[in-house]
């Protein structure tokens, strides 16, 4: 079984203020929280107007303070891409991905 964390997901109004305002703190701290925690993944959800550079952002600012692996959890290819550039740290899981050819294809 694995656990992954859910609690950095823009659909939550508190993650959501820090993403648009680069809280870094608060990021790092939650990430740190759910890998004491016990998550085996944290899922990232960054589904704003600035989806794919802070979807950048949000996994560079948790690899500063923990090792674990990252679960992109996004439906946009682009911003699909970009977590898989910029991941350094770990297996990566990709989560929200749709069977929509288009998307598919792009991904």
């Amino acid at each position: 079984m694995l656990i992954i964390g859910e609690k950095l997901n823009s659909t939550i109004p508190l993650i959501r203020k820090a993403i648009n305002e680069k809280d870094k703190a608060l990021i790092q701290n939650l990430a740190q929280k759910q890998t004491e925690a016990g998550a085996d993944y944290l899922d990232i959800n960054t589904a704003m107007e600035n989806e794919v550079d802070d979807m950048q952002w949000a996994i560079e600012a948790i690899h500063e303070v923990v090792d674990t692996p990252i679960c992109i959890d996004s439906t946009n290819p682009a911003a699909i891409k970009r977590g898989l550039e910029v991941i350094q740290k770990g297996r990566t899981m990709i989560n929200s991905i749709s069977l929509e050819k288009n998307r598919c294809e792009e991904i």
